[in-house]
């Protein structure tokens, strides 16, 4: 079940929008071209960079990794003219960035709680993903 929500995002994605490929992080999410302006991208490219890791095990590399993407992408799609559709925007890389931690989690947590918790987090987050998109199609009509 699970490569099929996560291939339903990526068809989603790419059918229902036009998708911005010069804000396409190394997860294989990209914001849809609603997403972006120049303002947004001028405001992405002057955020400091993230501070390197030093000395992280793989776990913890693993809960970081895409965390400077996403705070790039939040900051690209904030900057949508319309509050909602920046609004809208900023959530799918959030949404994704906390994909990505729950992933770590499940690859590395030991705590069974947590592995239950973080599945719930993909599962709800995909989900709010796909009805984002959904939306900002219609905003792009």
């Amino acid at each position: 079940m699970k490569p099929i929500v996560i291939s339903l995002i990526a068809v989603v994605a790419l059918t229902t929008t036009t998708v911005a490929q010069d804000t396409l992080p190394a997860s294989g999410f990209a914001l849809p071209e609603i997403c972006v302006s120049e303002m947004g991208k001028s405001a992405a490219n002057a955020m400091p960079p993230m501070p390197e890791a030093h000395a992280m095990d793989e776990a913890h590399a693993a809960l970081m990794n895409g965390m400077g993407e996403m705070e790039t992408s939040m900051m690209t799609a904030m900057m949508a003219s319309d509050l909602d559709v920046a609004f809208n925007c900023a959530m799918l890389p959030h949404h994704q960035g906390a994909i990505n931690m729950a992933k770590a989690e499940l690859a590395h947590g030991d705590d069974e709680e947590s592995k239950q918790r973080a599945q719930m987090i993909i599962d709800a987050q995909q989900k709010e993903i796909v009805e984002i998109l959904a939306w900002l199609e219609k905003q792009s009509r």
